[in-house]
């Protein structure tokens, strides 16, 4: 057994104390729980190994979490290759179970996930978990989770979010049946609001106009159904807004149409984001020509006065036009000049970070967590959910996913296949 925070090589090897039989996890109501095992090919190599559970998680007096709520998925090991003559293995995605070959002196890593529900009893669950090579039992290790009879509730205000980048997906799962299950899995893994790629114009019956149904020449999905998408998985927790990127490419008069829907459908609150990432001259001229029509807008409809603004915003955009917004998305890594500014003219601060990869657990738990707490601030982001930009300059997903053992995605947390 290691910690699902740790990582993990081809090379690891078992510390003193990680070679017992038995997977120890505890979790509270409603809360996915992860747990990690690694299986090792010693002196020669072990085909067709894959991890089940069997049968339901008991408790007593008849409790149970069925199995189907227990999800083990293999790490996968990634070659990266550093140069022409180097590489280094590296664990990155969670996939599916298929068979897994290990060669010889080789580890792999298994990734277990409890979603323990709502209404489960609180107590001890015990279950087996049966690793098999080519279907034929090898070894089987026990399950032992501690139900605590509690809920853990959500941080008051804080927006946790993952960049979705229009461009994000291959072409066959832009639909608003995959945009629906992405909101689930997003809710799913403690997101509380999301980034929306949406230009409320594109092509009704041959003619290019305003409409809420059609999908926008910039993103691929229509502005109605997404909030619509939006508003009935409850991914936004209360008080939290959405981030309408694309916003800054129309003006006042279809701000006033969007909100003015919004009220009809019942759609979360839309912040306006304008001017990606101001700091030079130019950005900094079209963001306060962004903030005249804003100030135009709320002038003309007053019902609309408390609409909001917010961009990612490094310190250099803040000196400059930091009391022009009201939600500062800044770059991790700001110090405490930073928050307090933010505090004293009354700003909320967010963060966002591009830098980290899905190879890190330790310090993505770590900056969603403990740092969100410490620094006090009430948003936080990665780019991106699912984005295909690569070294490589390839913006092909039948390419990439051809070629994924050897491919570097770096910003992409999640690899979107048809099947999840």
């Amino acid at each position: 057994m290691n910690n699902y925070l740790d990582r993990g090589y081809h090379t690891t090897l078992p510390k003193e104390g990680q070679e017992g039989g038995t997977i120890k996890m505890f979790a509270s109501l409603g809360e996915y729980e992860p747990a990690a095992f690694s299986v090792r090919a010693t002196g020669k190599a072990i085909e067709g190994i894959k991890a089940t559970v069997v049968g339901d998680l008991k408790g007593k007096d008849g409790a149970a979490i069925p199995v189907k709520n227990v999800d083990i998925r293999v790490i996968e090991l990634w070659k990266r290759q550093i140069s022409s003559r180097q590489h280094m293995f590296m664990e990155r995605f969670l996939e599916k179970q298929t068979a897994v070959d290990i060669p010889r002196h080789t580890t792999r890593r298994f990734w277990l996930t409890v979603h323990v529900p709502e209404n489960a009893e609180g107590g001890t669950y015990h279950g087996k978990i049966l690793v098999a090579a080519v279907g034929k039992p090898l070894k089987t290790l026990n399950l032992e989770l501690e139900v605590l009879p509690l809920r853990l509730q959500q941080a008051q205000g804080m927006g946790y979010f993952m960049y979705l980048p229009a461009w994000g997906l291959p072409k066959e799962l832009q639909t608003q049946e995959y945009l629906r299950k992405i909101f689930v899995d997003m809710k799913e893994h403690g997101m509380t609001t999301a980034t929306l790629y949406l230009f409320p114009y594109g092509t009704v019956n041959g003619k290019y106009q305003f409409t809420f149904e059609a999908p926008g020449h910039y993103g691929q999905f229509a502005f109605g159904p997404t909030m619509d998408a939006l508003r009935d998985t409850g991914l936004l927790a209360p008080g939290i807004p959405a981030i309408w990127i694309c916003a800054d490419m129309i003006g006042p008069d279809d701000w006033k149409k969007v909100f003015d829907e919004g009220k009809k459908r019942n759609w979360p609150e839309l912040v306006l984001y304008l001017q990606d990432e101001p700091g030079d001259a130019e950005r900094n001229a079209n963001a306060r020509r962004l903030m005249k029509l804003v100030a135009d807008f709320k002038k003309r409809f007053p019902e609309y006065k408390n609409v909001r603004t917010t961009t990612a915003i490094g310190s250099k955009g803040i000196e400059a036009l930091g009391h022009l917004y009201d939600i500062w998305i800044a770059g991790a890594g700001f110090d405490e000049k930073i928050i307090r500014k933010a505090k004293q003219m009354g700003k909320l601060l967010w963060s966002y970070d591009c830098g980290m990869g899905q190879v890190d657990a330790e310090t993505s738990r770590y900056y969603f967590g403990l740092w969100c707490w410490k620094t006090g601030i009430k948003g936080c982001s990665f780019w991106a959910y699912s984005d295909w930009a690569n070294p490589a300059g390839i913006l092909d997903w039948d390419y990439i996913e051809k070629n994924l053992e050897n491919m570097e995605i770096p910003y992409s947390f999640v690899y979107p296949l048809a099947t999840g």
